[in-house]
């Protein structure tokens, strides 16, 4: 009796697993980011290039502005948070810049922010997702930040304007950035309706209801241009 029951556990164990393996689809698309051509482009936002323009019509961006596309699956029940990493992301002051300047990182993430610059720095964000003032600190010191809501997290300096960074929280582990070519692919999606959202630096963000098959290939496409 004891092993017949052992056996019905390992069975339905065994299917559980079967099922949450061939449940899941993958999600694949193309971002075009567009440009006019017309326009002298001001960004929306300071981390991003100004671009000067010719005249003429409205043409694919550069390849560099592809890989400022981010893809994410929005909040939902069907989806875990993705686990912050184990060892701390950097965000590094170093040479009168924030390097890296565009970080994403799983809701729950701390990240580290020294101070590699013989000056003081004051990184402060005033985003809805993440408000924070790190005060002045110099060389040697470091500060750090949990980001523990989704969303964009625009950051500055008080006392050197001119550098700024994001850190993008994402909700859950299914997001990818765009290729050179603007592809993206999400697998390992649990099968379901979901919220698929692609933001851009300047540009801003987007989203679209997709439809994820137990075991198959849905697809979206995203195209950004100025209005």
């Amino acid at each position: 009796m004891l092993r017949t029951s052992w056996f019905v556990l390992a069975v339905l164990v065994f299917s559980n697993v079967v099922a949450a393996v061939t449940t899941a689809g993958t999600i694949v698309g193309d971002v075009r980011v567009l440009v006019d051509r017309t326009t002298d482009h001001a960004p929306r936002s300071p981390f991003a290039r100004k671009r000067f323009v010719d005249q003429g019509e409205s043409e694919p961006a550069p390849v560099v502005e592809n890989r400022n596309v981010l893809v994410y699956l929005a909040e939902s029940p069907r989806l875990q948070p993705a686990d912050p990493p184990e060892q701390l992301p950097v965000i590094n002051q170093k040479e009168l810049e924030i390097i890296p300047g565009f970080m994403v990182v799983p809701v729950g993430t701390t990240v580290r922010f020294p101070n590699s610059d013989d000056v003081y720095h004051n990184l402060f964000s005033v985003s809805s997702a993440k408000r924070f003032d790190l005060g002045r600190y110099g060389q040697g010191r470091e500060k750090r930040v949990t980001f523990d809501r989704p969303g964009e997290v625009r950051i500055f300096c008080d006392i050197h304007p001119h550098i700024n960074a994001i850190v993008f929280a994402v909700p859950n582990r299914h997001y990818a950035l765009a290729d050179s070519m603007g592809r993206f692919r999400l697998e390992g999606v649990p099968a379901g309706e979901y919220e698929l959202r692609a933001w851009h630096e300047s540009l801003g963000e987007q989203g679209k209801r997709v439809n994820v098959p137990a075991d198959g290939v849905s697809r979206i496409d995203f195209v950004f241009a100025e209005n």
